[in-house]
């Protein structure tokens, strides 16, 4: 759950393909408005490690 699940091996493909997802609604479809947002970020080491 939050931040967590984005730094675990066994999501790495979900978060892989949501980053995808949202260069395409970025890039390919203009829509600039669009942001990521991380929840639940517990540390600065946890949200470094996102990133990365």
């Amino acid at each position: 759950r939050g931040a967590s699940r984005y730094i675990s091996d066994s999501f790495r493909d979900c978060f892989e393909l949501e980053c995808r997802a949202m260069k395409r609604v970025r890039d390919e479809m203009g829509l600039t408005n669009v942001e990521i947002m991380i929840p639940f970020v517990r540390t600065v080491g946890e949200a470094k490690q996102v990133v990365e």
